[in-house]
């Protein structure tokens, strides 16, 4: 349980605040909302618990404090302590929260009745200092470990420093709002649209106004960014619109919720701007790939920063929180690929990924290495986390073990490597799998034949971006294009110890 919750007041059944006394007997409380509101505009509550004599006796006041938002008063605290009384808070429930966490890693062990991997829900594991050392939190990460080990459900997020939602393949916001840290039913967070740069088409334009230089593609990805802004800008617009009053097709996120906020507001919403192929961009500016110089490298971190910073001063002259994500690019990194062999033909065919002739083509996802890449998965995870400190709506490292079963003390070490040793931001295990439709057989790695029944009538299950699918439906570029080339990178885990970790490269241990 993360430590800011634990002296949280705790709601619990029927939404009631809950009052432990002096003899152990648990007492609902009444909750009562005054007229004054803290800095952000939520109104101020006070907790009341009947006495005996059916009088209503004060038990928490909550007080605007500029620094912190929100703080509880001690006078009535002292009050209640003299009593021998305390507030149920989430921190009384730890052991059961712990408890159901380790029931949840089960489930998702288990998958369906035929033992098939869950594609949603989505297993979001984060992991904090506070997880390495509290020794029952540990044993939780060992069996999250286990779990990614056995089916790779788990998607371990790393919060450093911050405390941080995610959602969906990887978006995430961190929560600087008190409010929302001392009423967690209130959060809530909207990412409104990702509007995404093709990087390499940048590079492109660039090229043919004589600029095919590092200056010149900045100077096409600030135009183009402002675009975005212009994109997102639009569709607030509509969508407040379509919020505004009764009748209005989003009138229900957009009126007053109980806590006397909308849903969804878009003064607080998240306003993504996407990025694909800056791998192919620094390719073609440069002739090498992000892994084969570390000019390409700093070529693509200083696109990256730019960026960065670029959001920064859209937020400041909009008055909106505009960040950068990877965009998972289920479909984009295909279509924008395409979209370039039509009208840049002679630029795009020499770095597009994937084979112009079988219509496999398709760019390389946000930052990552290309997925074939000849570098051992310790070195991408150390060369793709130096970006995500700067790609605050969300970044992900995949390991793509195909058939391989790594062990769960190899990926206990990977992860608390990575944790201490990098700022990667979320990182998940994706193995392969065949699922035979006759005999319900699962076996690892991808087959034409089920190696139970004999039967043909099986399928393949990887993770396409985010979330496990089937292969078979997935694009020609996903299918016959990105997952031929995760079959040839470097992805293999394969021991680990307290000392050292060994991949497929051993000399890529001095990495870390």
């Amino acid at each position: 349980m993360p430590g800011y919750l634990k002296s949280v007041p705790a709601i619990g059944p029927g939404g009631k605040y809950q009052l432990r006394t002096a003899s152990g007997e648990i007492q609902e409380l009444e909750e009562i909302t005054r007229d004054e509101t803290d800095g952000e505009g939520y109104p101020l509550m006070n907790l009341y618990v009947a006495d005996e004599n059916g009088k209503r006796r004060l038990v928490l006041r909550e007080l605007k404090d500029a620094a912190h938002g929100t703080v509880y008063d001690e006078t009535v605290e002292q009050e209640l302590a003299a009593r021998g009384e305390k507030i149920v808070t989430y921190g009384d429930y730890q052991k059961e929260a712990q408890a159901f966490a380790m029931a949840l890693l089960s489930v998702w062990e288990d998958g369906d009745r035929h033992g098939r991997v869950f594609e949603f829900p989505k297993c979001d594991f984060h992991i904090n200092e506070e997880s390495l050392r509290d020794p029952d939190q540990f044993r939780i990460v060992q069996r999250a470990c286990q779990l990614a080990a056995h089916n790779g459900s788990t998607y371990f997020i790393f919060d450093r420093d911050e405390v941080t939602l995610s959602a969906c393949c990887r978006l995430r916001t961190t929560i600087t709002d008190n409010r929302m840290l001392r009423h967690p039913e209130s959060m809530r967070f909207c990412g409104f649209q990702n509007v995404t740069i093709n990087i390499p088409q940048a590079a492109f334009r660039a090229s043919r106004k004589g600029r095919a230089d590092l200056e010149g593609l900045l100077a096409e990805i600030e135009a183009t960014m402002e675009l975005c802004a212009q994109a997102h800008l639009e569709k607030r617009s509509r969508i407040e619109e379509m919020m505004s009053e009764l009748g209005r097709p989003l009138y229900q996120i957009g009126r007053p919720a109980c806590d006397g906020k909308p849903y969804v507001d878009p003064d607080k919403s998240t306003y993504i701007i996407g990025l694909i192929g800056i791998n192919d961009a620094v390719q073609f500016l440069t002739g090498h790939s992000l892994h084969e110089s570390r000019a390409a490298q700093e070529m693509g971190l200083t696109i990256v920063a730019h960026m960065y910073l670029k959001a920064k001063k859209l937020s400041r002259k909009y008055k909106m929180k505009f960040s950068l994500e990877e965009s998972p690019a289920e479909s984009a990194a295909r279509r924008l690929a395409k979209t370039d062999m039509i009208h840049y033909r002679d630029e795009a065919a020499a770095i597009v990924k994937g084979s112009i002739d079988d219509d496999s083509i398709y760019y390389t996802n946000s930052i990552h290495l290309a997925a074939d890449a000849p570098v051992s998965l310790v070195e991408r995870i150390r060369e793709q986390a130096q970006y995500h400190c700067m790609i605050e709506s969300g970044a992900i490292v995949h390991a793509f073990v195909g058939e391989e079963k790594p062990s769960p003390d190899s990926i206990l070490y990977l992860v608390m490597e990575t944790f201490k040793r990098t700022q990667c931001a979320q990182l998940t295990i994706s193995p392969e799998f065949t699922y035979c439709y006759d005999c319900f057989h699962q076996e690892r790695g991808l087959h034409e034949r089920c190696t139970a029944c004999g039967s043909t009538r099986v399928f393949g299950e990887s993770r396409v971006v985010g979330y496990f699918s089937k292969i078979e439906n997935w694009n020609r570029s996903k299918r016959f294009g990105e997952l031929t080339a995760r079959q040839a990178g470097r992805y293999r885990i394969e021991t680990a110890d307290q000392t050292v970790l060994e991949t497929a490269d051993a000399d890529a241990v001095s990495i870390w």
